[in-house]
């Protein structure tokens, strides 16, 4: 009977009995069993047989009344741990846990939980840090110290609410940090910077209220900043009568504001310009245009349509060019023709003028055709282009070649 108790024994002994059992449990403890294990070998001793077989019977009972106790036990042991957890209280928690884990070895969960609370007061030291250094006011600190504190313990829930608390802080610190260099921008009156700014402050918080109440203001100042830019622009670029320049400018200004005054009126003005300049410019470009008539009273026109315009330098100076050639292509030059009094010569866009030697007449600027013609020779044909502004122009027309 003594060696199969303690078989039994030695079964329970193996199944942690001596961690999971050591509280008595309706009466049922490991201490229990050893009395009487105990009471049994001094009536062996004492060779009082009967009784120590009756005693033997007794601790075989009450080793199977303690194995009985294990998932009574187990779930005692799991609540007081969490229980344990939940309080920080490390120590208790661990006692409890080990109970659990030799009631169910290998159990994920309770190992998991055994391990939380090994490393509960590691954990809890970062966190009182963390803590303290909140209450301090050094965010930076704190905020490390609570991260080291999951790091060692992600379920750490003071841990997981302090860094809560320092990160709102911090972003709530940073976003009125960046809400007040928008204001400070707009102060300054920099449209563009505040615009960046607000960027930034809108990346912290996208839906603060704050944002959207400056968004207004910094598009109602960055599209007053880009029109005032584009005037600028528009205004240089009169000043160096580059026409073109200021229309692209003033139509830029009226795509952001069709509302703007001198956008309208600079734009009238300066498609003008750019008209008149395109008009001087094609006669400039291709002055023998002017030998025909429309042409040149077109370009007269011009001249006499911007007498009274305030002209800059460069209008000025194609003004001057375009009615030295008016004034060029408009008076006629004096044409000397030469011929043999043999040669019958028909002036083209003048008429026949017939035989002589020397015919003087005066022709506006510009190309001619000349024919002469002479029985028994091959008729003459001369192109002579009059320039404007010559004093005198010299042609010469004789048939020479005998037909035979």
């Amino acid at each position: 009977m003594l060696a199969d108790t303690l078989r039994q024994l030695a079964r329970i002994e193996g199944e942690g009995a001596r961690t999971w059992g050591i509280e008595p449990v309706d009466g049922a403890s490991i201490a229990a069993v050893d009395a009487l294990l105990e009471r049994a070998r001094t009536l062996f001793a004492q060779r009082n047989y009967a009784a120590a077989s009756t005693v033997l019977t007794e601790t075989a009972a009450s080793i199977k009344r303690l194995d009985e106790t294990k998932p009574g036990r187990l779930d005692v042991a799991v609540q007081a741990g969490a229980k344990a957890l939940a309080a920080l209280d490390a120590p208790t928690a661990e006692k409890h846990y080990r109970v659990a884990a030799s009631l169910k070895p290998g159990a994920p969960e309770i190992e998991t939980a055994l391990e939380r609370a090994k490393k509960l007061p590691e954990a809890l030291r970062h966190l009182n840090a963390g803590s303290a250094a909140e209450q301090a006011g050094s965010s930076e600190e704190a905020l490390q110290a609570y991260q080291s504190a999951l790091a060692v313990d992600p379920a750490l829930t003071g841990a997981k609410e302090g860094l809560k608390r320092v990160e709102a802080a911090a972003k709530a610190a940073n976003l009125r940090k960046a809400v007040s260099k928008v204001h400070e921008r707009l102060n300054a009156h920099d449209a563009f910077g505040a615009e960046s700014a607000l960027a930034q402050a809108a990346k912290i918080e996208p839906g603060a209220p704050e944002i959207a109440d400056l968004r207004r203001r910094v598009v109602a100042a960055v599209q007053v900043a880009r029109i005032e830019k584009v005037r600028a622009r528009a205004e240089d670029s009169e000043k160096k009568e580059n026409w073109s320049e200021a229309l692209r400018a003033y139509e830029e200004a009226l795509a952001i504001d069709p509302n703007a005054a001198f956008a309208s009126t600079g734009r009238a003005r300066a498609r003008a310009q750019v008209d008149l300049h395109r008009n001087i410019d094609s006669y400039l470009d291709q002055p023998s245009r002017l030998q025909s008539a429309s042409p040149l009273a077109h370009a007269t026109a011009i001249l006499a349509a911007t007498s009274k315009q305030v002209e800059g330098p460069v209008l000025a100076a194609k003004k001057e060019k375009l009615q030295k050639l008016v004034y060029a292509y408009s008076r006629p030059v004096p044409v000397v023709i030469k011929s043999d009094r043999q040669t019958s010569v028909e002036l083209y866009r003048v008429g026949l003028i017939g035989l002589f030697e020397t015919y003087r007449m005066e022709l506006p600027p510009g190309k001619y055709v000349a024919v002469g013609s002479r029985t028994g020779y091959r008729d003459v044909r001369v192109e002579f282009e009059v320039p404007p502004g010559a004093t005198e122009h010299n042609v010469s027309i004789k048939c020479t070649e005998a037909i035979r």
